[in-house]
């Protein structure tokens, strides 16, 4: 397991246990970045492995109040591998394993 006190975060340390956590790959436009995607009590939390698109942060957090909702999506119409998460100002598109694990457990933080 990571140590979330690796990436300098503003969490508390209660807010930095993990309470998910598996590989994904984030999209920006039609791009799309390899990396790990966490979940904490607070935070929904993207960091990506190495490379990184200049329009990409190495790490991308998401406030679990700032979300309005989740849904799947289905990666290129066809593959049942994909989330979108909604906030107020942006919607994030995530490609994870189990899916409905991740929505599970996003909804049992936020709801």
């Amino acid at each position: 397991m990571v140590d979330l006190n690796l990436f300098n975060l503003s969490l508390d340390k209660d807010a930095k246990e993990i309470l998910h956590e598996g590989d994904a790959n984030f999209f920006v436009g039609i791009a799309s970045v390899g990396g790990r995607l966490f979940l904490t009590k607070h935070t929904l939390i993207f960091h990506s492995n190495g490379i990184t698109l200049s329009r990409v942060n190495k790490l991308t957090e998401i406030q679990l109040n700032e979300i309005n909702r989740i849904k799947k999506h289905n990666f290129l119409g066809l593959i049942t591998n994909g989330i979108k998460v909604y906030t107020n100002l942006k919607t994030y598109k995530f490609v994870v394993s189990d899916r409905n694990r991740w929505i599970e457990k996003i909804n049992s933080v936020t709801h």
